[in-house]
Parts: structure tokens; C-alpha cells; sequence
């Protein structure tokens, strides 16, 4: 029934890519506007493809977009552009997190969908570095005006990337009706829920290890809660509800919880073996659901994958090239001519450590600085 199914959604988007999730890809137009070119040189440069890494790389932004990035000898500056040295730092793609969610929670609370809280949201996000989210189901009207707008040179916040409702269909009749009542939105996606479809195709992995991490995790204080890059971006409110010492208690007491965190080494385990065999992984942190602390989240799964076993190359490339390479998203996640300058600028070389993503001091989006309060 399942087969049938996926080959009725084929039928309907024939050439469509899924990850593991099931996702079904369609386009968003693209518009452009004029800004000041702005020109990095002197940089440590990983362009998020996997390839060489420039170590005095220059990366020229015009209009929004990247113009050319290449070693200093081979790229022309116009005349008049603002040339700014990073000597000393490096420059990666922005992070992508190709399964989350945004717009319903605001603190532990869920219900508060709506455009303010999708802003306050999506800002967060792009404070910790995270410049584009796929937002995988339960996405509202608001979600897609957002969506609608963000192709744009003036852009000063997180990408949001729409699946609308997740799909849940019996039958084969009912999955062309839903399918046809979502993609009447223009949703960037189709996400359905299925048991039994990876083998034979090229499908995604995207590991949410923090997922698993955030049903447990709380039944003591965990360590990230003295960490100032995680302290930046949370309300102190919160972690006064999930120090409760009976809240902690029931979920010690919670078989649920349990299970979930004797589960977890088999996670990381499965993620390394599937690397190992060459499986595409795209991070991802399913954070927006209360307590999957959305932007902090993002580099714990990566210092996660990195507890896994897998290197920073790996991991960059999961986080950026990869995770936009699975989803579709063709215009950023590499630091490549055309894509949109969607960039982080970072004191410590992730390469080294994957952990030293927490060195950001600055994120670039559509070739715009953005605001970080806190940081």
C-alpha cells in the first residue's frame, strides 16, 4: 500500500527528491535587487562542497549573491568594493538544518503560530548561524508568506523552507487527495509518514540525534545549561521549569524516556555505519517542539555526530552542501558563483573541531550582517 502510494505521488511530481522523511521538492521564484559589493579576503575558506580548502581565499558578494570566491590571485575586485580582511578567521556556508520546525512553541508552550513568533524564531536561528531551516509539517499561512519574501537582497533573517501539514494517508485514493489539497498551497515540500522506503533509492539520512536527546535529557540538569553560547539565546524563565526537581523525577520515572536514551548509542552507532557505507546524512535536530532549543541545537547534533564518529569534513557537509543538496534548495548551503551569500564568519577553524562552530562572530545573509543580541 505504501509502494502504491509513493508511486501516486511520483505520478503527481514526477523528477521530485526525497530524504528519508519522504519529501517532495517544488520551486520558489527569485528576485533581485541592487547592494554594495563586499569583498572577504585573507580568509580561510571552506566552501561546503567537500573540496579543497581555500587558506587565503578571497569570496567577492554583489547584490546579495556570490560573485566568485577563489585564491586571492584569481579574483578580480570592481572597483569601489568594500574590501574587508579576515585574516586569522574562517568563512563556511551557513548552517542548514534540513529537518525542523518553527511558528508554534514560544517558551514550552505550543499554540502560538503566528508571524511575530515565526519572526522571533527564525531570528534566533540565524543569531546561532542556522541561515536556513526546512520546516517539516504543521506549517500555517503565516509560514508561507514568509516564504513567499525571502528571495530578496534585503534579507536579515533565517530562510524558511514549507511542507504545510504532514501527510498520513490509508490508502492510495487518499494520498492523491492530499497531495492535491497541499500542493494547491505551493508548499516547498510533501512530507508523508511511511515505515518502509529507503532501500534501492537515493534518499537522505538526516539523524536528529538531539531529538532523541531532548525526550531525556532533562531528568537532571543537563551540562549545556552553563554554557554561555547556549545561554545566549534562552529565556532563564524556561530552565527554572525544567530544573523542577518532580518534573525531573517523572521523567526518570518515564519508561518512554527511558527507552529512548538506552536507544541513542544505537542511534549514533547507525549513523557512523551509514556514513561508513556512504549515505548521504543532511543535519537535522527536529527543534521548534518545546525544549529542542532551536539554533543551540543545530551544534550539539554536530558535536553529536562528531561524538559518532564522524569527522568535521563530514559534519560541515552534512550541515551545508549536503543538507541543501537533499532538500532541493539549489541557490545556498555551498559558497559557490550564483548561490546567495548565506555565510558564517568564525574565529576557530571547524575543521579542526567541530565544536569550534561556536566561534561565530558573524553571520552573513543575503550578503547582509545580521543583528546577534546576546552574542
Amino acid at each position: 500500500m505504501i509502494a502504491q502510494c509513493f508511486k501516486t505521488l511520483f505520478r503527481l511530481h514526477p523528477g521530485a527528491s526525497l530524504t528519508l522523511n519522504a519529501v517532495l521538492l517544488l520551486a520558489t521564484p527569485v528576485i533581485s535587487a541592487q547592494t554594495p559589493a563586499v569583498a572577504f579576503t585573507d580568509a580561510t575558506i571552506i566552501d561546503g562542497t567537500g573540496g579543497r580548502i581555500l587558506n587565503n581565499g578571497t569570496l567577492l558578494i554583489e547584490r546579495g549573491r556570490i560573485t566568485a570566491v577563489g585564491d586571492a590571485e584569481t579574483v578580480t575586485l570592481p572597483p569601489g568594493a568594500d574590501v574587508r580582511s579576515l585574516a586569522g578567521k574562517t568563512v563556511m556556508p551557513g548552517l542548514i538544518n534540513a529537518h525542523g520546525h518553527a511558528g508554534g512553541v514560544r517558551g514550552l508552550e505550543s499554540g502560538h503560530y503566528g508571524t511575530d513568533n515565526l519572526l522571533r524564531q527564525l531570528n534566533l536561528y540565524a543569531a546561532y548561524g542556522v541561515t536556513s531551516v526546512v520546516s517539516l509539517g504543521d506549517d500555517q499561512s503565516e509560514g508561507f508568506e514568509l516564504r513567499n519574501i525571502q528571495d530578496t537582497p534585503t534579507l536579515e533573517r533565517a530562510r524558511l523552507y514549507v511542507a504545510g501539514p504532514v501527510l498520513s494517508p490509508r490508502s492510495v485514493e487518499e494520498a492523491a487527495m492530499l497531495v492535491d489539497q497541499t500542493a494547491a498551497l505551493a508548499p516547498d515540500f510533501l512530507k508523508i509518514r511511511v515505515t518502509d522506503l529507503m532501500l534501492t533509492r537515493d534518499l537522505c539520512y538526516s539523524p536528529t540525534l538531539t531529538r532523541e536527546l531532548s525526550t531525556f535529557v532533562y531528568e537532571d540538569e543537563p551540562d549545556f545549561f552553563s554554557d554561555a553560547f547556549f545561554l545566549a539565546g534562552v529565556d532563564g524563565s524556561i530552565l527554572n521549569t525544567l530544573r523542577d526537581p518532580q518534573r525531573q523525577q517523572r521523567l526518570r520515572d518515564s519508561a518512554a524516556a527511558q527507552q529512548y536514551k538506552a536507544s541513542l548509542p544505537i542511534a549514533m552507532s547507525n549513523l557512523k555505519l551509514l556514513a561508513d557505507a556512504g549515505v548521504r546524512i543532511a543535519m537535522g535536530t527536529d527543534s521548534g517542539p518545546a525544549a529542542r532549543f532551536q539554533g543551540y541545537f543545530e551544534h550539539l547534533e554536530m558535536w553529536m555526530m562528531q561524538d559518532a564518529g564522524l569527522t568535521p569534513s563530514q559534519i560541515i557537509k552534512a550541515a551545508t552542501g549536503d543538507a541543501a543538496d537533499c532538500m532541493g534548495l539549489t541557490e545556498t548551503g555551498t559558497l559557490e558563483a550564483g548561490k546567495w551569500a548565506d555565510l558564517l564568519i568564525l574565529s576557530e577553524n571547524p575543521m579542526d573541531d567541530i565544536r569550534h562552530t561556536r566561534s561565530i562572530e558573524q553571520v552573513w545573509i543575503a550578503g547582509n550582517p545580521i543583528t546577534r543580541p546576546g552574542f
